[in-house]
């Protein structure tokens, strides 16, 4: 988990940014729910490789959308997906919830598919040593740069 604020930054120690995580944790939360700063990390540690996972499956069922599939079919067939490679249910939906929109869960940032990386390529059209151009006519969407922490700061 990484600090997505510019101008506080993401140069702060491990220490620093979980720090801030457990006051902003126990100042909204019921003091009888107070968590340390360690106990925060370690939570997130260990449910993270299974919003990592759901997510992955999701993002494969979402590229393998079948026609007249709509989100919550697509939903489903994540689920049980992941039940079916895990032994047990998802129980962490509204932890992906908050991610799944974030760079770092977002299908445009990921390694992309086998077919992703290989559809760019040239192939011989013949024995006259002539090549294809590669690639499809749809061109991606340009994903837009996220301000910097100099602009940020100049800007407030």
């Amino acid at each position: 988990m990484h600090s997505n604020d510019p101008i506080s930054g993401n140069n702060k120690s491990g220490s620093s940014f979980w720090g801030q995580i457990a006051a902003t944790y126990n100042s909204t939360s019921d003091p009888i729910r107070h968590r340390t700063a360690k106990q925060l990390k370690d939570h997130w540690v260990t449910y993270n490789r299974e919003v990592t996972k759901f997510n992955g499956f999701y993002l494969q069922e979402e590229r393998l959308r079948q026609s007249g599939a709509d989100d919550a079919m697509v939903m489903d067939a994540a689920m049980a997906r992941f039940e079916g490679k895990m032994g047990h249910p998802f129980k962490r939906h509204h932890w992906w919830q908050v991610v799944r929109h974030e760079p770092k869960w977002s299908a445009k940032h990921g390694l992309g598919s086998y077919s992703d990386s290989t559809a760019n390529k040239r192939t011989r059209l013949g024995v006259s040593s002539e090549y294809s151009s590669g690639g499809t006519e749809d061109t991606e969407e340009e994903v837009p740069r996220p301000v910097g922490r100099d602009r940020a700061k100049a800007a407030a």
